[in-house]
């Protein structure tokens, strides 16, 4: 246990008392838990009980140490089921990280694939654009030109139809004048 000292006379009773608050808080730590991480905590509780208190007042703190070495256990079992939640927990967040990583890195392939197929796309509507244009330019002058003729046609039927009534208007005088 802890290194024990020459007691005073008079400090019997206490180095007593020392010893079985050390040894009643030893029995609240099972076989399983680190014994080398028990004794050396209940070596420094006893050196420092001795170091600390004056010898009427080591009663009352070895009291207190047991009452708060009996909690112990039960502490840091605590301490380690909560650190073995924690290291659960960090594992499911890296392995969540791993997946979101992996799909972001998807996402962004797929975003550029997409941004490849919207600027191919956008290159053919542009394409598509000035041949339209172009197109709508040939229906213009072919509209135009297509105006133009039949006004000609017109223009020609009524000449013809002038010339024609003229044509008949003159041979029937003519014709008319002879008889």
């Amino acid at each position: 246990m802890y290194p024990h000292r020459q007691a005073a006379w008079g400090d019997v009773e206490t180095e007593r008392q020392l010893h079985l608050v050390i040894a009643q808080a030893q029995c609240h730590f099972q076989q399983g838990d680190n014994p080398a991480f028990v004794t050396a905590l209940l070596n420094a509780v006893a050196n420092d009980i001795w170091d600390s208190c004056a010898h009427d007042f080591v009663h009352t703190v070895a009291g207190y140490y047991r009452d708060l070495l009996t909690h112990l256990p039960t502490l840091l079992k605590e301490r380690e089921a909560k650190l073995e939640v924690a290291h659960r927990t960090i594992l499911r967040l890296e392995d969540a990280y791993e997946v979101l990583r992996k799909r972001t890195e998807a996402l962004g392939r797929d975003k550029s694939g997409l941004q490849a197929r919207v600027d191919a796309a956008e290159a053919t509507v542009h394409d598509q654009h000035g041949t339209i244009v172009d197109m709508e330019g040939v229906l213009r002058d072919a509209v135009a030109a297509e105006l133009m003729a039949t006004a000609t046609v017109k223009q020609l039927e009524l000449q013809y139809a002038s010339f024609t009534l003229e044509t008949a208007t003159a041979f029937e005088s003519s014709w008319v004048g002879r008889t």
